[in-house]
């Protein structure tokens, strides 16, 4: 089944209400007529084994999340529930958005330092470097506070973790080290560009976040690196325009809706795009520091020794 544009005197609201409509109906029939969900991706990690519990290897206790769908988080100022709207990856996300006006971060709920410095930032797990990491920035040891990683990881390769302040011995022991985790899949779908963003930021965001997947993960107290068991989740696909209709401006594509309706071009029709997926940690038990309450994650990612 093939989708062509919207005709070009609907307006920019009516075209994406159309869009998401007739998505919905080829999701809808797709899904009557296959067996198929998706395939079923998880880390090959050969030292993620449950139950494993040698030096530098979690052992893992799998639970089910109790938590599928939207992510929502607790605003700090009212209590009120609002959801995360987007998550802008690459140098576009890094801290801060502006430090005049919003030290925010779409990657963690506090972090150490949050409106002074960006020392402690999300954007740390994955600088590839050991002498820095992420710490939570709450009273006491930071149980509770999640951190997503800031990078596309390929979460169907092994995913390794510094758990603990790597910089020196000393301050490993100091701070605070994550002992049981819950590891969370999200699931996003890129942003329609704008196509007047000069930056580029645009084309690093990633929105309407959903929970697919998650376990728990008891981490061992070591300093270096140990690998951390991603949950089975299905990769799944929606229909997108390709980037080169994404990437006009509504001029531009009433200009190519005319030449597609003199039979001069062809429409374009929406193709099935690969979903992008994020990991979330979330402190729910930690090794206390000796000095201080602060807990610290040097490192995550993929490739790691």
């Amino acid at each position: 089944m093939s989708i062509s544009i919207v005709l070009p005197h609907q307006s920019v609201e009516s075209m994406r209400w159309h869009a998401a409509l007739l998505v919905a109906l080829v999701v809808a029939v797709a899904s009557c007529g296959s067996g198929n969900e998706g395939q079923t991706r998880r880390s090959g990690d050969p030292d993620a084994q449950v139950g494993d519990a040698v030096e530098g290897t979690p052992s893992t206790s799998v639970t089910a999340t109790g938590h599928l769908g939207r992510v929502v988080r607790n605003h700090q100022e009212d209590g009120s529930v609002v959801e995360y709207s987007m998550f802008i990856l690459d140098d576009c996300g890094l801290c801060p958005r502006d430090p005049d006006m919003d030290w925010r971060s779409d990657f963690s709920n506090s972090f150490l330092d949050q409106g002074e410095s960006c020392s402690y930032a999300p954007s740390m797990l994955v600088d590839g470097d050991q002498l820095t990491g992420w710490a939570e920035g709450e009273e006491g040891d930071g149980v509770g506070v999640d951190v997503v990683v800031p990078q596309l990881l390929d979460l169907t390769q092994p995913v390794r973790i510094w758990a603990g302040y790597g910089k020196s011995p000393d301050l490993f022991a100091a701070n605070g080290r994550p002992k049981r985790v819950q590891v969370t899949v999200l699931r996003l779908r890129a942003a329609e560009p704008d196509p007047h963003d000069a930056t580029g930021c645009s084309s690093s965001a990633y929105v309407e976040p959903v929970v697919v997947a998650g376990h728990e993960v008891a981490l061992r107290d070591f300093n270096g690196y140990q690998a951390l068991p991603i949950p089975e989740f299905q990769i799944e696909h929606y229909l997108e325009y390709p980037m080169e209709w994404l990437l006009m401006d509504g001029t531009e594509r009433m200009s190519y809706q005319e030449r597609v309706d003199a039979g001069e071009a062809a429409p374009f029709e929406r193709e099935p795009t690969e979903y992008a997926y994020l990991l979330r940690l979330t402190l729910l038990e930690v090794y206390p520091g000796t000095r201080y309450a602060d807990t610290v994650i040097t490192e995550i990612g993929n490739g790691l020794p």
